[in-house]
């Protein structure tokens, strides 16, 4: 019996704030933290950058003409383009300004939940 409760999933836990969403794991005995930038940043669509995105596993998503790199990999493009990052959230809820919000944190989640 104690062998079966050991295998089951303990679960995980998710904050999700303005900034960094946070994902909690409990590994044996100790507890795992994960965590992303709530953050992404807007490429130009084309096969040279999306071959670039996926040779460097980088987290994306493909919106009509327009590429949007997510999480930490964001700030790192933002930092490249000399550009800022955009956040889809904005005073604790998804952001009204951004239309592209919602798929944004949808990637996030389940990226740290994998």
């Amino acid at each position: 019996m104690e062998n079966e409760k050991q295998k089951k999933s303990i679960g995980k836990g998710l904050d999700i704030g303005t900034a960094f969403l946070v994902c909690a794991e409990k590994v044996g005995n100790d507890v795992v933290f994960r965590s992303e930038r709530n953050a992404f940043f807007e490429i130009e669509k084309n096969d040279f950058t999306k071959n670039m995105l996926d040779s460097s596993k980088v987290k994306y998503i493909i919106r009509e003409d327009k590429l949007y790199v997510v999480g930490d990999e964001a700030l790192e493009f933002a930092n490249i383009f000399n550009k800022e990052t955009r956040r889809p959230l904005s005073n604790g809820v998804i952001s009204p300004k951004e239309k592209e919000a919602l798929p944004m944190v949808e990637l996030l989640i389940k990226t740290l939940l994998e």
